[in-house]
């Protein structure tokens, strides 16, 4: 509707993952801007014309990237700019600190990393007016539609003839999340309010097609070249130091866990690129290449797909084994960038949840990484996060959250396995199912009960939907005091047989349990996995269905103890007696 209303979309690509840009290396900035233009594309079928940089997070090697790539403009901070001028004028204005005019756009030119001005590369910038940004965000002006309106005019210079663009950003979720209504505000604003009061709506492409800039900018690029952005006024230290900017947190608490994290994930990530250069050549004409057209089998899955980006990005004559391998360490990469997802330093403690989530990231990294190579790379990783200290005594360094909060939470293919047998049993459903993006398919099944004990046996296809890789599985199940249940699970191979294993079981199910124990661990291995390993949101669902059957027991009971006891019952009321508290 955009496109046909102004001749210019409203929507804005963005950087893939949501990463600090500026902090980022060369070839991950590109990767990110790359990724981030094809996901667009996919989604509103048309090139963008600009990208948002997560946290207006910018620098000049981050403008470099945007404008190689073709962007044409991009919206940051009014406090990210440094010095203004006239085009073909010498001397600067002075735009620090916010003393910037939001309501025109200007022309940045690139500066190569020597820091020379490159005249034939340039992106335009559209700074944001600040305050009325700031009450939107911070304060109540979306209380009221026709006083959200008003501000309007009162940042707009009406004794300039000038065309001005009187323009805000605040977060998406501010609407409507944030501040109850505000979505109502907004809209009654840009349908009623806005225009009544003289206003005319468009969008930044439709803005500077008719008002090019005239005016050069340079923007600010904080200590040591690393970056300005909208939520630190240290500039990019919120993602890389204690600075002293932080949300959340307790009197006395500091954020110097963050360095060490930044530095440990650092450390991870250049030993990953050397795995994916060494390995990855056996594979990619070129390695980097590959890992930028990636995005493409992210957005589609399918094996057409698949098999059309290996003959785009593949040497010739690629089996499948090397195909495998090849998507295993595109996953790993596509993990360790969004190890780097921001909100991973912006909270006030190592142990929030958005930390423990960039972690797992980096674990499915490292649990590729290893799956390729048969090396350890885990234990360097933890010994630098260590350095980390949580302000919490209780959880300790980064070393002690990783294995506490982040390593259970980790989904393996035995883990899939275990999830599945539990709830097949709990369930009563025994055919195969989708758990996560994993598929499993049940080639063999049998449930055997004596008594109070019972014994589930099966074997089981498991398939990846990111990694099509098909792999067999046995397992058995028994009940547990301790665990609820306990699952054996073991890679499927010609040396362990079903049959047998169901005749062994069938044999010592009736004997003893822990001679049952004993025959699964023969058989199957000592890799015994519980009712805890199942994933937390579905733990929750299979408590509810034991509590069910046990309730729909009790009830049953209570049914017919009422039955029995009815005639008693009637005769106690009617001689004015108290029945029995048990039966009551």
């Amino acid at each position: 509707e955009s496109l046909k209303r102004f001749g210019h979309g409203n929507a804005m690509a963005q950087a893939y993952n949501h990463i600090i840009m500026p902090l980022a290396n060369e070839r991950d900035k590109e990767t990110e801007v790359l990724w981030g233009i094809a996901d667009f594309e996919k989604r509103f079928r048309r090139r963008p014309e600009a990208m948002w940089l997560p946290e207006t997070a910018a620098n000049y090697d981050t403008l470099r990237v945007l404008a190689k790539y073709g962007m044409k403009y991009l919206i940051l901070s009014p406090f990210q700019a440094l010095r203004v001028r006239p085009f073909e004028r010498k001397k600067w204005a002075d735009a620090s600190h916010g003393k910037i005019d939001t309501t025109r756009p200007y022309r940045c030119f690139i500066k190569d990393p020597s820091g020379k001005r490159r005249t034939d590369q340039f992106i335009d910038i559209f700074f944001y007016e600040g305050t009325i940004s700031r009450e939107v965000s911070f304060g109540d002006l979306l209380r009221d539609g026709n006083v959200f309106c008003e501000q309007f005019l009162k940042v707009s210079q009406i004794s300039k003839k000038k065309p001005q663009l009187i323009h805000i950003a605040t977060d998406g979720e501010t609407y409507g999340h944030h501040k109850k209504f505000g979505d109502m505000a907004l809209a009654y604003a840009l349908k009623e309010g806005l225009p009544s009061r003289g206003f005319e709506i468009i969008n930044y492409g439709a803005f500077l097609k008719r008002f090019s800039p005239v005016y050069e900018v340079e923007i600010d690029e904080g200590p040591k070249g690393e970056g300005t952005s909208w939520s630190c006024i240290h500039g990019a230290g919120r993602w890389k130091d204690d600075c002293g900017c932080s949300t959340g947190g307790k009197e006395g608490w500091n954020q110097k866990w963050r360095a060490p994290l930044r530095e440990a994930l650092d450390f991870l990530r250049d030993e990953l690129v050397s795995l994916y250069e060494r390995e990855g050549e056996k594979i990619f004409k070129d390695v980097w290449e590959a890992r930028n057209g990636y995005i493409e089998v992210i957005l589609d899955r399918s094996p057409e797909r698949i098999k059309s980006f290996f003959e785009a990005f593949g040497v010739k004559g690629l089996d499948e084994k090397g195909r495998i391998r090849g998507l295993k360490l595109l996953e790993m990469q596509r993990q360790a960038l969004l190890m780097y997802t921001s909100c991973g330093w912006f909270f006030a403690d190592l142990s929030g949840l958005e930390t423990v989530q960039i972690l797992k990231y980096a674990s499915r990294a490292i649990h590729l990484a290893e799956e390729l190579t048969g090396r350890g790379v885990e234990g360097k990783f933890i010994q630098r996060l260590s350095e980390a200290k949580s302000n919490l005594p209780e959880m300790g360094d980064g070393g002690e959250i990783y294995r506490n909060l982040v390593k259970p939470l980790s989904v393996t293919l035995e883990k899939v396995v275990n999830d599945f047998a539990i709830s097949s049993f709990v369930t009563g459903e025994e055919k195969g199912r989708k758990i996560f993006s994993y598929r499993t398919e049940v080639l063999k099944y049998e449930k055997t009960k004596r008594d109070d004990r019972f014994l589930v046996l099966g074997q089981v296809r498991v398939t990846s939907d990111i990694i099509p890789e098909t792999r067999e599985f046995l397992f058995g199940l028994i009940p547990s005091e301790k665990d609820i249940f306990r699952t054996w699970v073991s890679e499927y191979n010609s040396g362990i047989l079903f049959d047998t294993l169901r005749e062994k079981g069938a044999e010592t199910l009736a004997k003893d349990g822990q001679e049952l124990e004993k025959v699964l661990t023969s058989h199957l291995g000592s890799r015994i996995l519980t009712f805890r390993d199942v994933p937390k949101e579905e733990r929750q669902i299979l408590f509810q269905r034991l509590i069910e059957k046990d309730l729909n027991e009790h009830l049953r009971i209570y049914g017919e103890l009422y039955d029995r006891s009815k005639r008693i019952v009637e005769a106690l009321t009617r001689e004015g007696f108290e029945i029995p508290y048990e039966i009551r």
